[in-house]
């Protein structure tokens, strides 16, 4: 084209002349327009998802998402979608503000619809502000989270069960409120039976394992478990065991009381600290008679013979073989060896008035033989130490009067029992 005295006014210069090549006038063309494109410092990130962009002369293609694509469910009603906060603080903002509040982690997005939401989980919620079981009142909950606490003092370290509190009471324990199921000894339930007819009221518990021991202390003790439950004491609650268990703990039995004598309900049948020595039929040997006037030498088998005249005595006695230190009760009969009536009593000097015949055998603790008569008599003693002596004695005297033992046996024999120490 010829060149023009006013050329247009198009971007590129021209020399004097008005000549200038095509690439001269591209260059120049290019080298304005890229200093107009040299503008904007966004990101991709920055840029919504889907939509591009020429920053600093680059093409740039956006990767920001939307709320309703990250969205993995609805808020309830609304159809309108929520992303998850990545972390939730409760404190104090940059004023001078004392007022604490909650803040959320916004995830970067952009938002498009009517409404769109932020949201955080309870359990980041009551971690974001010390929210904790204990803290809340046992039987309330928030965020989520079940109280375990009560109101006053802190009762988590107690250790106490329901059997460990007196009955009718109640106690808190681990924050649960607990009712006593331990027995109180001092009262009486149902139809259990009272102590005594004083304490009507009070009941029989019976104790167990009733035992005599040694303490550690040397003492000599007699121990009893008692009954479960609550014992006031003061006179207010006891412990019992049956007479019978008592004796048999302690090991007393009958034979160990003395005769007749009755402890915890148990009649004696023996002598305390007594034994007893029984024979039977053990002969007499000579030597261990003494009669008056030496009369054994006299007595003949079958024929009636003065064994104890008027005023006299004879002993008949018996080796023990031991030496009881104390008699306390005697029990003799002295036998012979004649068959039938042995024994027989006369009163008088020349005229012989038969009062009695006598058995074989004579009872010294009889009434119906020969202490009938109040001139003779019969004793029990230990002579010598270890011998057991049957003593008889007439005491009657003068012409005509007393009594007199005949016999029709020349040998004797002693049986009998002695309970002695």
């Amino acid at each position: 084209n010829a060149a023009s005295s006013n050329p247009p006014s198009n971007g590129v210069s021209y020399n004097k002349n008005g000549q200038k090549t095509v690439q001269d006038a591209l260059d120049n063309l290019y080298s304005n327009y890229n200093d107009k494109i040299k503008y904007g410092n966004a990101s991709a990130s920055q840029i919504l998802s889907g939509k591009t962009a020429l920053v600093n002369g680059n093409k740039v293609t956006g990767s920001m998402p939307t709320m309703q694509k990250v969205a993995t469910d609805k808020v309830s009603g609304s159809g309108v979608g929520h992303a998850n906060a990545s972390r939730v603080d409760y404190s104090s903002d940059s004023s001078d503000s004392n007022d604490k509040f909650l803040f959320y982690s916004i995830p970067q997005n952009t938002y498009t619809g009517d409404i769109a939401w932020v949201r955080a989980s309870n359990s980041q919620v009551a971690n974001a502000i010390g929210l904790t079981a204990n803290k809340i009142v046992k039987g309330n909950t928030i965020l989520g989270i079940t109280g375990t606490g009560t109101t006053g003092v802190d009762t988590s370290d107690a250790n106490a069960n329901e059997n460990q509190i007196l009955s009718g009471k109640t106690a808190y324990v681990k924050g649960y409120k607990i009712t006593g199921r331990m027995r109180n000894a001092s009262v009486k339930q149902g139809s259990e039976a009272g102590l005594n007819s004083n304490y009507p009221g009070l009941p029989v518990l019976y104790g167990t394992s009733a035992q005599l021991n040694t303490a550690t202390d040397g003492t000599k003790i007699f121990s009893i478990s008692p009954a479960t439950g609550y014992y006031p004491g003061s006179g207010s609650s006891y412990v019992s065991m049956k007479q019978s268990d008592v004796a048999s703990a302690i090991g007393l039995t009958a034979d160990k009381l003395k005769k007749d004598e009755n402890v915890l309900g148990i009649t004696g049948t023996g002598e305390t600290g007594y034994k007893v020595y029984s024979f039977n039929r053990v002969k007499i040997p000579a030597s261990n008679i003494a009669l008056a006037s030496d009369v054994y030498n006299s007595l003949t088998l079958g024929t009636w013979k003065t064994l104890v005249p008027k005023n006299e005595f004879a002993n008949f006695w018996i080796d023990l073989g031991f030496t009881p230190t104390e008699i306390v009760s005697c029990d003799l009969k002295l036998s012979g060896n004649y068959q039938g009536l042995g024994f027989r009593m006369k009163t008088g000097d020349t005229e012989y008035r038969y009062m009695a015949n006598l058995p074989n055998e004579l009872d010294m603790n009889s009434t119906t033989n020969e202490t009938n008569y109040s001139s003779f008599y019969t004793t029990c003693r230990v002579d010598q130490k270890d011998k057991i002596m049957m003593s008889m004695h007439n005491i009657g005297s003068g012409t005509g009067g007393g009594i007199a033992l005949q016999t029709r046996s020349n040998e004797f024999y002693l049986s009998g029992s002695i309970t002695y120490r």
